[in-house]
């Protein structure tokens, strides 16, 4: 029988085979046999050795050359010994790394998780910072007035006796009481019983739209002495009369800073 004994490393063996009764290894780290004796078995077994005794020690050899220079060769044991039995004495050494393999393919991505639950509410911040404040308001005047107020912060102010606009099926029309005075001067009464004009609604006396030509929206006639929807020209403007103007004022190319009409509902 055929014995295969030692362990495998890196895809070989490395062995030496022999034919003989019975043997016994004395130590993994020598080359020498002992030839185990008994009565009628001595005389057989010497002459099996004998004869095969330069090549087993010639393979040993070898086998220990290339082990102990790799330094990581395992135990060898011999099992199964019999008197007829073969042996196969294997010296297991470790073989060269294969190169590595292709990288693999990507797996497939992985499906979105659920919504955790919702934390707790966290705590209140700190109080923001107060704020600037605001622009003082125009003096306090009783009846129905128009105030003005420049960039230099200047003040002005146009007093009449009503004020009133009517409804939508008279087109807004403005019903204005007399001036009674007011360092703005009187911008006003010239739009007294005009309807109310928008680009989309032309309702002034003059040939053109007036609300088109002069970017606002008014009690137009032909066209205007005051223009309160007009353009927000930060003071003095080159265009002419587009702005926030007021015509007995700072007439045509200023554009006032903030104004306000007050009236009573009746």
């Amino acid at each position: 029988m055929d014995h295969a004994v030692g362990k495998r490393r890196g895809g070989a063996y490395l062995g030496v085979f022999v034919r003989y009764k019975r043997l016994r290894w004395v130590n993994a780290n020598h080359s020498a046999w002992d030839v185990v004796r008994g009565a009628r078995r001595e005389r057989r077994a010497v002459p099996a050795v004998g004869r095969r005794a330069p090549t087993l020690l010639a393979l040993l050899s070898l086998t220990a050359t290339i082990c102990d220079a790799q330094d990581t060769c395992p135990e060898v044991r011999i099992v199964g010994l019999g008197d007829a039995d073969r042996l196969a004495v294997l010296q297991g050494c470790p073989g060269i790394p294969g190169a590595s393999g292709p990288k693999g393919e990507p797996g497939l991505p992985g499906t979105k998780g659920e919504m955790g639950c919702q934390g707790l509410p966290g705590k209140a911040g700190p109080p923001g910072a107060k704020g600037a404040a605001g622009e003082p308001g125009f003096p306090g005047l009783k009846g129905k007035s128009c105030y003005l107020r420049d960039f230099e912060n200047n003040y002005y102010f146009a007093k009449y006796a009503s004020f009133r606009v009517l409804g939508e099926s008279e087109k807004y029309k403005l019903v204005l009481g007399d001036f009674l005075g007011g360092n703005a001067g009187d911008s006003l009464s010239y739009h007294k019983d005009m309807p109310f004009s928008t680009t989309d609604q032309d309702n002034d006396m003059s040939s053109f739209n007036c609300a088109t030509e002069y970017k606002g929206a008014w009690w137009y006639n032909d066209c205007h002495y005051s223009n309160l929807n007009g353009m927000y020209w930060l003071g003095v403007h080159g265009s002419y009369a587009d702005g926030i103007n007021w015509k007995t004022g700072k007439e045509y190319h200023y554009s006032h800073k903030r104004t306000e009409m007050k009236f009573r509902p009746v």
